[in-house]
């Protein structure tokens, strides 16, 4: 599917979708957990249906309760996966059903879409697998899916490079569903807001987690907690529609958000404040107003809010002067390489942006329609369709049933907002 895209001053306000990353936390921890666990507002797309499908076959159980998913944890009693597991596009579902393998009988085999089998290296949580003395390989020996994986894991230690947050997460997990006492050093740990909230999610599980510098150490002697909680709004997300305003000039408000709940790209709406925008929270921190104002361009370190990349790249093409955005090496293996598309799809719109091995560098100036490829990726949808309200003609995206991904109604959104899009 395409959307056509034609110049419009989208404003108002709109409920943000749940946040993808707190769901499928949610979902392990609870069927992890010793009892019935509750979750409230839960994302609802394709790779939240085969999160859920995989902990079934892992031996959760599953039902819906009104608004509420009630899961009843295996307390960490795992059943072997009696098939391959298949984890579609999900690069987090593919690295935190690792931890699960490594604790469950028998031989688990995790594999995906094209994506999966040709973007997201495994090798890092691999070899942090074997040395903790797990069985873990690429079946094709380099370091991607397809995978098998079994544990236990009889070693207490491991090292890895952590430039990506999710392989760093996995071994966390992983070592307190084993349950004792291990360490885990990382270099170039990246994405730190996202392992402190896998720590957070451990901690209410009942783990001691110690975040020292580039050491972690896991202690967890029990089954998992249950738990019930409700799931803010996906901030990573809210990025999109907050992008549309200010390339428009207009107000928007975006509610269901959970100001405090860890979620990294918190970092985005600091950003673009520093950037010229004005950003008010509701006293509570559920709602946040972004209105319009003087953009400026900024160096900008993305390291803490990697998924931020889209949404701010097409902003600072409509911002004065020249932006920097560096720390994004992670950026490259994603859906799609996103530091190289975003480069070669906006430069088609007429941008001013050059790739550098880890970030972008864009001077800000007009846009001009054109046709433009989302690669198959939910965030490079978004952020296209949102430099498309600003520049002159009609832009093309193709390939945004992506989207669906993590805002399966941004599209209707926008259009109930007063964006001018179509589909063709």
């Amino acid at each position: 599917m395409s959307i056509k895209v034609r110049k419009s001053k989208p404003a108002g306000s709109l409920l943000v979708p749940p946040s993808k990353s707190q769901t499928m936390r949610a979902l392990l921890f609870g069927a992890a957990g010793n009892g019935i666990s509750r979750v409230d507002a839960f994302l609802k797309s394709a790779d939240t249906e085969r999160m859920i499908y995989a902990l079934k076959m892992f031996g959760a159980d599953f039902s819906l309760s009104g608004e509420s998913l009630e899961i009843k944890g295996t307390g960490g009693e795992w059943r072997g996966a009696d098939d391959v597991i298949d984890v579609g596009n999900s690069g987090i579902m593919l690295r935190f059903l690792a931890a699960i393998a490594v604790n469950a009988p028998g031989y688990t085999v995790l594999t995906g879409d094209a994506s999966i089998r040709k973007m997201r290296n495994m090798q890092e949580l691999l070899s942090g697998i074997t040395q903790l003395g797990g069985e873990a390989v690429s079946t094709r020996a380099n370091g991607l899916a397809p995978v098998v994986i079994r544990g236990p894991l009889t070693n207490r230690r491991a090292k890895i490079r952590g430039v990506d947050s999710q392989p760093v997460s996995s071994l966390m997990i992983a070592a307190a569903l084993q349950r004792g006492i291990f360490r885990i050093d990382v270099d170039e740990m990246g994405e730190v807001p996202w392992v402190e909230l896998t720590a957070a999610w451990l901690k209410k599980a009942g783990a001691k987690v110690s975040l020292q510098g580039s050491s972690i150490t896991v202690e967890m002697h029990s089954s998992f907690n249950s738990f019930d909680y409700r799931i803010g709004g996906d901030i990573s997300s809210a990025a999109f529609p907050a992008a549309a305003a200010l390339i428009s000039g207009t107000e928007v408000e975006l509610k269901g958000l959970q100001k405090d709940d860890g979620q990294g790209d918190i970092r985005f709406f600091q950003i673009i404040e520093t950037m010229g925008a004005k950003v008010v929270w509701s006293p509570c921190g559920t709602t946040l107003k972004v209105c319009p104002g003087d953009l400026c361009g900024i160096e900008i370190d993305i390291n803490d809010c990697i998924d931020a990349i889209a949404a701010l790249s097409v902003i600072a093409c409509y911002s004065k002067g020249k932006t920097v955005i560096r720390n994004a090496e992670a950026a490259r293996f994603k859906e799609c390489d996103r530091i190289g598309v975003l480069a070669s799809e906006l430069k088609k719109m007429g941008a001013r942006i050059q790739t550098i091995d880890d970030g972008l560098v864009i001077e800000g100036g007009p846009l001009q329609g054109a046709v433009v490829n989302s690669h198959h990726d939910h965030r490079m949808a978004m952020a296209f369709i949102a430099a498309g309200l600003g520049a002159d003609g009609e832009t093309y995206v193709q390939e945004t049933s992506c989207i669906e991904k993590t805002y399966a109604n941004f599209p209707e959104e926008m259009r109930r907002m007063g964006a001018d899009l179509k589909c063709v």
